[in-house]
């Protein structure tokens, strides 16, 4: 910083020269942009407009030879003479084309462009002509040849060249504006440099005026700044001093007095270094010598001043070198602030924060440990290693209220004297007056506290905390804790000691309640576990279902088409095998969506009252020849087993996926058995059992001798896609798809399994209180045509519309196709009483298929419904369980399927 004036008349000098360089720079830059765009101009004359007329000229003479040539073709009767002519016709012909494509290129302007458009349109048009000619030439046919090449062919060549006088003139016209602009700009240009240099010079003028005037003004003004700034310095609330390079006072203002204790007299013969700690004066000669030496600018540094009267203060002072107009060194300019109160301050917060820590750490251990002397010595230690205490000491009493245990960190109080005067039951002073009090007390006056207290001698000079160890109608001790160095003891001191004798209190509390309290808590425990687990099958279950629905539609297609292939194929064609493929795979891909959705519990079902051993009977046939002769299969049934409402493919999907996953886990020979038993839960059973329900439920279950299932897969073998099996050998899906339908059918599953030993899946079927229905067994029936009825389809996916029409109408049917609910309520008005069915996806937009549904059957109440989706979303079925009356198809649609379903919703209603 400099503190004179001198240099104010080179600094107007200076900006003189700097405006005059400036404009010069705007004028120069400005001379290159106008020089560069007459260049432009210049290249755009040569490069456009007179290509483009020398194109057009070009053009229109090879059109007159091309015609010239044209009439030689009718007049020449030599074979070689005419085809000397065509190639002459040819040659031109390109020569026209590629002048075309310069003009086109090269042309500036719509109208140009206009003009080349039209130009190489009526080109275009007189070749047909010349075909036309050459070729009653080729005939024979002169006379007709020569008809048309002096009629329709002279119009167009005189149209042409009509046209290419145009582009000519435009061409030219381009030119002649651009030469009129290129005069413009030199003209401009050589204005504004006449315009600039004035400016210049004017401006010269004024500034070199205007400076010298100010030069005597802003010298006075320095010297009047100079005698404000010591004026400022004097009255200024923090201290602020002037100190010459030897390192004495120059200047001091009366803040820096009060602050130091000494007078400005005294002040102004001291050294700075006099009334510094002297274990801080090497911090101040270092800021010194990198000021002087121009290491640094300014300095910020905290040091200790020494008062007049011994008392040490904190101070932050900032320091910068006043130099003169040569850059030497004259005086020291520092402000100083007393931050005595701030440090003690940010100490209280380390203080603190240190003993957060310990209460953290703390917490820690008592999450941890389980031993009340193992809690008590490590607490001590760790309120002493986070540094929020000098020592720490607990004392624990048991239940007859007799002190037993003890524990201390910190200082080296004697261990001898405290264990005698404990084991006399002798209470501490401190904890004497810590029993009477709720909260925390400082101990500060020892002399009339601690009297003959063994280590009251340790803690001389220390302010010392005590708390009882108390939770709920017990105490179980007391917390004694010595503050570092002299910090003031406030409300958050003694909270947080209050708080942390609380959380070991609760700790020793919760040790006190022993072996019952940890078995209520494994318990709760187990219980969360089970019930995250049940969360997260939800949540994939979700998922899943999610994937399912949109997989559907695309199989839909696949399959659809692949069967309409297949109808119209030879069996020998070399397609017929690829696209039988191609069908068989989407079939594949239909089953793992359907195990998806039944995983999800969106797959919609017609469950019936069924008697469990009847249809597994039925069954065991099937099973076993597909678990093969090695395995054997038992079946231990319950007699009088309780009826369930299950739908009866569900239960074939749950016994063959079962059956499936026990075979592939035996290796060689083993036996799967397969049992059947009457349960009921109670509350007290359910309480330990994430899931369950009490009532009475129908057990299935089914177990095998094969290789097991380790312990920590067995949470998610419900998982979909998780499988224990090689690559190829399994989808993972299998037990996800039981899980879903157990699930869907309001029962619970559990596995239990030992590796090398088995596995056991118990299902529980709620119990159906009512009569079992016989089943009537399906009869295969061929693909039913339909009679003619018309059918009203409504699906928003366009393929799936497309496909489902097709095949609606391959089996007979009218159809009237609607991509929206709206559109198919409009069809609906339009086909009043003709139409037999509406066909209708179930998911839509602007309305559901349900709503859809009822909406016309408000305006036609004969009309019936069949619905169609990859999951119903409850919409007509209530979680899943399709209701009375509704008619449902599920895709991916197959012919076959639809075929039949149609068939049978006319059929029920009429």
């Amino acid at each position: 910083m400099e503190i004179d004036g001198k240099g104010n008349i080179s600094r107007g000098l200076t900006l003189s020269f700097v405006l005059l360089i400036l404009i010069f720079s705007i004028y120069g830059v400005y001379s290159i942009f106008e020089t560069r765009r007459g260049s432009k101009l210049t290249r755009t004359i040569y490069d456009h407009p007179l290509v483009v007329s020398n194109a057009a000229l070009q053009s229109a003479v090879s059109i007159i030879k091309m015609h010239r040539n044209m009439k030689d073709v009718v007049l020449f009767e030599s074979a070689s003479r005419i085809q000397e002519s065509i190639a002459k016709v040819n040659q031109q012909e390109q020569i026209v084309y590629n002048n075309l494509d310069i003009v086109r290129n090269r042309i500036l302007g719509d109208e140009g462009k206009k003009l080349e458009s039209e130009a190489r349109f009526l080109f275009d048009n007189w070749r047909p002509i010349r075909e036309e000619v050459i070729a009653l030439v080729e005939d024979g046919n002169r006379s007709e040849a020569a008809k048309i090449t002096v009629g329709k062919g002279a119009y167009h060549v005189a149209s042409l060249e009509k046209k290419m006088r145009s582009l000519t003139d435009y061409a030219r016209n381009k030119a002649a504006s651009f030469m009129n602009t290129h005069q413009k700009v030199s003209s401009r240009h050589n204005m504004l440099a006449i315009i600039f240099f004035s400016i210049a010079i004017c401006l010269t003028s004024l500034i070199t005026f205007f400076t010298l005037k100010k030069t005597k003004a802003a010298e006075n003004e320095i010297r009047e700044s100079r005698q404000l700034l010591l004026t400022a310095i004097d009255y200024a609330p923090i201290g602020m001093v002037l100190v010459n390079l030897k390192g004495k006072f120059n200047k001091v203002n009366e803040s820096f007095c009060k602050m130091t204790g000494y007078s400005e007299q005294e002040l102004l013969g001291m050294n700075f270094q006099e009334i510094t700690h002297p274990d801080d004066h090497d911090i101040g000669e270092s800021v010194v010598k990198q000021l002087i030496n121009k290491k640094i600018n300014k300095a910020a540094i905290e040091k200790r001043y020494v008062k007049k009267h011994g008392e040490i203060i904190n101070v932050y002072l900032t320091t910068t070198l006043l130099r003169d107009g040569k850059g030497d060194g004259l005086y020291f300019f520092t402000q100083v602030i007393n931050i005595t109160k701030r440090k003690l301050y940010e100490k209280r917060i380390i203080h603190l924060n240190s003993v957060l820590r310990a209460i953290r750490d703390v917490n820690q251990l008592i999450v941890r440990e389980s031993d009340p002397e193992n809690l008590i010595r490590e607490g001590c230690r760790l309120m002493v290693d986070n540094r929020g205490y000098a020592s720490a000491l607990i004392i624990l009493k048991d239940q007859e209220n007799q002190f037993n245990i003890w524990a201390r960190s910190g200082l080296t109080y004697s261990s001898e004297k405290l264990h005698e005067w404990l084991k006399c039951q002798e209470e501490l002073p401190c904890c004497v007056l810590a029993s009477k009090a709720t909260n925390a007390i400082v101990i500060d006056d020892r002399s009339s506290t601690c009297g003959s207290c063994p280590i009251s001698e340790e803690f001389r000079g220390l302010i010392s905390l005590c708390a009882k160890l108390t939770h709920g109608e017990y105490t179980f001790g007391y917390l004694i804790a010595a503050l570092n160095d002299n910090i003031e003891v406030g409300e958050e001191e003694l909270s947080l000691l209050s708080e942390m004798a609380g959380d070991i209190a609760y700790a020793l509390n919760y040790m006190r309640l022993g072996t019952d309290h940890q078995r209520l808590e494994l318990k709760r425990e187990k219980l969360e576990h089970q019930l995250l687990q049940a969360q997260k099958m939800e949540a994939v279950g979700q998922l899943a279902g999610g994937v399912a629905h949109d997989y559907n539609n695309m199989l839909s297609i696949i399959i659809g088409y692949s069967e309409s292939v297949l109808e119209n194929l030879d069996p020998e064609d070399p397609l017929y095998a690829d696209i039988d493929e191609i069908f068989k795979a989407g079939k594949r891909s239909a089953d793992i969506t359907r195990q998806l959705l039944a995983f999800a519990r969106k797959q919609t079902t017609a469950p019936k009252v069924l008697d469990l051993n009847d249809n597994i009977e039925g069954m065991l046939k099937m099973l076993r020849r597909l678990i093969g002769e090695d395995i054997d299969l038992a079946w231990l049934p319950e007699t009088e087993v309780w009826s369930v409402k299950i739908d009866p493919s569900q239960l074939d999907q749950i016994l063959a996926n079962l059956c499936v996953n026990a075979k592939d886990a035996i290796a060689g020979v083993g036996k799967i058995t397969i049992e059947t038993a009457n349960a009921i839960f109670d509350e007290e059973y359910c309480a330990d059992h994430a899931g369950f329900i009490p009532g009475e439920y129908v057990l299935l279950a089914v177990s095998d001798t094969g290789c097991g299932i380790s312990p920590d897969m067995l949470d998610n073998v419900f998982e979909p896609f998780f499988t224990t099996k090689k690559l190829h050998q399994g989808t993972g899906l299998g037990l996800s798809t039981v899980y879903g339908i157990v699930k869907q059918n309001k029962g619970f599953i559990n596995v239990y399994s030992e590796p090398e030993k088995g596995t056991v899946l118990k299902i529980y079927l709620p119990r159906y209180v009512g009569q079992i229905i016989e089943a009537c067994p399906e009869t295969a029936i061929e693909i039913p045509p339909g009679q003619g009825e018309m059918i009203l389809l409504v699906e928003d996916d366009p393929s799936i519309l497309k496909l489902s029409e097709k095949m609606l109408q391959s089996l007979g049917y009218a159809v009237l196709s609607a991509s929206t609910p709206n559109e198919a309520i409009t069809m609906a008005k339009e086909h009043a009483d003709k139409i037999h069915l509406l066909l209708t996806d179930v998911v839509m937009p602007e309305m559901n298929g349900r709503e859809l549904s009822e909406e016309l059957q408000k305006q036609y109440p004969n009309l019936d419904t069949l619905f169609m989706s990859g999951y119903t979303a409850n919409v007509i079925a209530h979680r899943g369980v399709l209701e009375d009356g509704v008619h449902f198809i599920s895709k991916p649609l197959s012919k076959k399927q639809l075929a039949k379903k149609v068939r049978e919703t006319l059929d029920n209603a009429f």
